[in-house]
């Protein structure tokens, strides 16, 4: 077994190691977050103040809203004081659009890319 280490060695190794984001931010949601804010071209604090706001809905807790979470986000956003003056078209159409993938669910991945095309922080 060859135990000679050189410089050269070392700092390869760090590169590959030492500087990976899972050793810089082992917080698995902070390293999602971080993800999220780079693939959309967002900041951190950006991208944390949604998820606040998207988590504050999610009253099951799945990591996703469905139509009816959503509704509940739209009266928050919109100021809106009953709920039921949200028409149901506006609800759908607007739901159509967030569930890119017609999952009927959305995740947070999709909300965010709806919320910053309709709204700003």
């Amino acid at each position: 077994m060859d135990c000679n280490v050189n410089f050269e060695g070392i700092l390869v190794w760090l590169q590959r190691h030492a500087f990976a984001e899972e050793v810089l931010v082992p917080d698995l949601r902070e390293r999602r977050i971080r993800k999220i804010a780079n693939d959309f071209g967002l900041s951190i604090t950006e991208v944390e103040r949604v998820k606040v706001i998207f988590d504050g809905f999610d009253a099951d807790k799945t990591g996703s809203i469905d139509e009816s979470e959503f509704k509940q986000i739209l009266g928050s956003l919109w100021k809106v004081e009953d709920l039921d003056d949200i028409s149901g078209n506006s609800l759908q159409r607007f739901f159509r659009e967030i569930d890119t993938d017609g999952s009927g669910t959305a995740t947070f991945e999709e909300f965010i890319v709806w919320f910053f095309k309709n709204f700003q922080l």
